[in-house]
């Protein structure tokens, strides 16, 4: 787990006011037979110790997967 950033904001994890980290970690997935490996973006709550996403997080983690799924299958 990569810590891209740290700001003050409102933390939906634990509904809180404190450093809500960014962070980027590979994640593994099989899609259609094939394995998949990519870095999923997330904020890391230190207080509940918990990765989440928000929507735009979800949307972003989505297109890098489908690229790299793109890659993979193109190397097959």
């Amino acid at each position: 787990m990569n810590e891209i950033k740290k700001e003050k904001k409102l933390c939906i994890c634990c509904m809180e006011e404190h450093d809500v980290k960014t962070v980027r970690m590979m994640e593994h997935t099989k899609i259609k037979d094939i394995c998949v490996d990519y870095e999923a973006t997330y904020f890391y709550c230190d207080y509940a110790e918990i990765l989440y996403m928000d929507e735009l997080q979800m949307r972003e983690n989505n297109i890098v997967k489908e690229k790299a799924y793109e890659k993979m299958a193109a190397c097959k």
